[in-house]
């Protein structure tokens, strides 16, 4: 698990990962997030919401992490959304998520 966490500090060093509600809805909207990893006890509405828009705009979707450990990776205290912007680096993210069992 904590290869998967050094990548989500790595994607936000690289410029290649946002954070947060409404930034996340911007670049959903622009059509820059290529994956959406949303934190398993982020609030029910937040995940209906982005679950719901990354199913409507095709984009895949993990939930996974919690939010404070999500927000760790990235210097900051919690984070219930993120968004990986760089095609290459979201599909090898996608591999690790889904080859690490919770």
């Amino acid at each position: 698990m904590e290869k998967i966490y050094r990548y989500f500090g790595l994607a936000k060093r690289g410029g290649n990962l946002v954070s947060g509600y409404n930034t996340c809805i911007s670049k959903i909207n622009d059509k820059k997030i290529q994956l959406l990893v949303i934190a398993s006890d982020a609030a029910n509405n937040t995940q209906k919401k982005f679950i719901g828009l990354a199913e409507k705009e095709g984009i895949p979707y993990r939930v996974w992490g919690n939010k404070m450990n999500l927000g760790h990776a990235i210097g900051i205290m919690e984070a219930s959304i993120l968004g990986v912007t760089d095609e290459k680096f979201s599909e090898v993210m996608i591999c690790e998520l889904d080859s690490v069992k919770l």
